[in-house]
């Protein structure tokens, strides 16, 4: 009952501390501007990339909508203002907010739950919920429109869930509950929050990996116990650990995703980030129920679309290669939007004249030339008086692309192209729109045309780079389809047939690795290293200047994690050393409480206590590394934030060795101090609550600013 009502008092002190003064600062704050947003186009239906999964953003979605959020605030730019000069409010962003503040709150009355299943001592729980509660960087992350709070929430609930199960589970088998309904309603419950967990941030992949490594834990505990657990038993446990921890969270993953692509059906400028089947789909798209020739054919107009993500059109324009004569240098570049210049007609070289005849479908290994339909000039190889072709402007290895004159006879046979389809489609029956993929082979330098990532400099207007490519190794650059094709005389049409739901999924994922990847540092944003998060090195501004607020930790809170981590280690050590030693320590018999707190029943022998504490806080610092060590060997652009889920398991850690040394020191102090076990264990805890509650008040203007 008194453990109860402590959680409701954790539960209570840590909601309020969150919502205090939430409607500050009244203006967009950091990442509100790309979470609110998104949570808009979910209301209005608009599709969008980003690198994230899908949940979190629906999360908000939900909130802002039952809020009244209609999806017309744009949060453009951090500052933006929530309010109008006269004062009226122009987004409900206060339910936003406190929708993200409340899954903070049930983060730490998860840790509560986690720490006392763990340890059966409400002074561990205590102490690691007030870790996080009294942390001014956990208040303030969980104060704003962020995924992170609900990340949070449903890492640890997932982590509470395979705990309780396994707490079921006893040698005794009168009091093992394996297989009852409320085994099975923990490792469902495991498995949901796993799947939610992975669908609001894919570095939930490490919380997955954590729950995991206790599920092996568990079974291979289970076969050791010979008595109790037959193998027919043990194939049971597999079984049911297979179901909920990996099946049900890959169901719940992919429903996301199905429910994310049922609701975002209207065309974005986003659209440009998926290929033009994906965007087919698309209502107000160009090609959404478009209907084309079945077949490209000699004489076709088309426009060709590399298959790389932000695949680029292939351009031309009436602007030049510098130092290059005017004849030879049009510029041919990649341009991500749809243009006028982007049209291409298809002609036979000589040598297939016969193929005149505009309903000929083109197959694989013909050979074309391709002339630009606005300025009437042929994609060529540029090559000099002694036929060697020059250099690409920035892939000086590659050849250089341009559209040069078609009564220019030098060099013909660099004009000339020869379409390889890809494998594993069909060759007999022509080259189709959208769906087929070919490269173009230049048949005098036997390259391929590549489109790059690499932007020009400004005489190329900020476009990218096309050369022709003569190695093997990034071919993905070369692979082309067309996306529009106009229509010859009599020639069949069809729709764009629209793709599967897992070819979206795949390709949604390769859009958010994509995205994931091009993250890098822009002017004003204070990244830092993995090295600067442990001992909360460089604070994150989380507002204007003036009002400074910062992402950066409770002093006290961050020394004693970062003294934790050393102090386990050699903690741990320790104890392995006496107990190979076959030294235990042994209670003093002169304890003894007589109250019936709801300490007393935590009051146990040291060896107890301490090997308790050696056992969860293993799992603890293993939580910790998955959750941490793995950002070292990223390469993309990283923030302070990314620590978080690292460091409420070293909150926990923390909370479980500072109980573990208030009670070996109360058994060790009660004969000396001559006062009860209970007054000097009620004393220590109250001071370092004490000390936290003070060092949160002097640090608290970090979240809720000055004033």
């Amino acid at each position: 009952m008194q453990s109860s009502l402590l959680f409701v008092c954790i539960t209570f002190i840590g909601v309020t501390s969150r919502l205090f003064r939430i409607n500050e600062p009244r203006y967009v704050c950091w990442d509100e501007t790309h979470f609110g947003k998104m949570a808009g186009f979910y209301i209005n239906r608009t599709m969008f990339a980003c690198v994230h999964p899908p949940l979190g953003k629906l999360i908000i979605a939900t909130i802002g909508l039952a809020g009244g959020y209609d999806g017309h605030f744009s949060f453009t730019q951090p500052g933006d203002t929530y309010y109008t000069e006269n004062g009226t409010l122009l987004t409900p962003y206060i339910a936003m907010r406190v929708g993200c503040a409340i899954f903070g709150t049930l983060m730490i009355s998860a840790v509560y739950c986690i720490i006392h299943t763990l340890t059966k001592s409400v002074g561990a729980a205590v102490l690691s919920s007030m870790l996080l509660i009294c942390d001014v960087a956990m208040v303030t992350l969980s104060r704003y429109i962020l995924l992170d709070p609900i990340m949070l929430f449903f890492m640890f609930a997932s982590v509470l869930g395979v705990v309780k199960a396994s707490a079921l589970q006893t040698r005794c088998s009168k009091q093992d509950k394996s297989f009852t309904s409320y085994w099975w309603g923990w490792l469902v419950f495991t498995g949901i929050c796993l799947g939610c967990t992975l669908s609001v941030k894919l570095v939930g992949a490490f919380t997955v990996m954590f729950v995991g490594a206790w599920a092996i834990a568990d079974l291979w505990k289970l076969l050791g116990d010979t008595e109790m657990v037959s193998l027919q038993l043990l194939g049971k446990h597999f079984a049911a650990r297979v179901l909920c921890l990996i099946f049900l969270p890959i169901a719940i993953y992919v429903g996301v995703f199905y429910f994310h692509f049922h609701i975002l059906h209207q065309s974005s400028d986003d659209d440009i980030f998926y290929s033009s089947k994906f965007q087919s789909t698309l209502h107000g798209n160009l090609l959404h129920k478009k209907s084309m020739p079945m077949h490209i054919t000699f004489k076709s107009s088309l426009t060709m679309r590399n298959t790389l993500i932000e695949g680029m059109f292939l351009h031309s324009h009436p602007h030049y290669y510098p130092n290059m004569l005017e004849q030879y240098s049009q510029q041919v570049t990649g341009y991500k939007i749809r243009d006028g210049n982007n049209w291409w007609n298809i002609e036979p070289v000589i040598q297939q004249a016969k193929k005149l005849m505009d309903n000929v479908p083109l197959h694989d290994g013909d050979l074309i030339s391709l002339h630009h339909m606005v300025t009437n000039k042929s994609l060529s190889v540029v090559i000099d008086k002694n036929e060697k072709w020059h250099a690409a402007p920035i892939s000086y290895w590659n050849s250089m692309v341009a559209s040069i004159s078609r009564q220019n006879s030098s060099g013909n046979d660099y004009k000339n192209w020869k379409i390889e389809l890809k494998a594993l489609q069909n060759r007999s029956s022509g080259i189709c729109a959208v769906d087929c993929v070919f490269k173009l082979v230049n048949v005098a330098a036997r390259c391929c045309l590549f489109a790059s990532l690499k932007k020009l400099p400004g005489w190329g207007k900020d476009q990218y780079e096309i050369s022709c490519y003569h190695g093997r190794r990034y071919e993905q650059g070369c692979w082309w389809h067309a996306e529009e094709v106009l229509p010859s005389s009599n020639a069949a049409t069809t729709a764009i047939k629209p793709p599967s739901f897992l070819t979206n999924l795949f390709e949604s994922h390769k859009v958010m690795f994509h995205l994931n990847s091009k993250l890098k540092k822009k002017y004003g944003d204070r990244v830092s290293k993995p090295w600067h998060w442990a001992v909360n090195y460089k604070p994150q501004l989380f507002s204007k200047k003036e009002d400074k607020l910062y992402l950066t930790g409770t002093p006290v809170v961050w020394w004693i994690n970062a003294t934790a981590i050393p102090t386990y280690i050699l903690f741990y050590l320790c104890v392995a050393i006496t107990r190979k030693r076959k030294y235990h320590l042994k209670r003093d018999q002169n304890l003894k409480i007589k109250s019936k707190s709801i300490l007393q029943n935590n009051c146990i022998c040291c060896n107890e206590i301490i090997l308790n504490a050696c056992f969860v806080g293993g799992w603890c610092l293993l939580g910790w590394c998955l959750h941490y060590l793995p950002f070292f060997a990223m390469s993309r652009v990283l923030f302070f934030h990314h620590y978080f889920p690292a460091h409420v398991f070293a909150c926990m850690l923390s909370g479980t060795l500072l109980d573990c040394f208030c009670k070996t020191l109360t058994e060790w102090w009660h004969s000396y101090l001559k006062l009860s076990p209970l007054t000097i264990h009620q004393s220590l805890m109250v001071t370092i609550i004490g000390v936290l509650f003070h060092n949160f008040y002097l640090h608290s203007h970090f979240c809720y600013g000055s004033t």
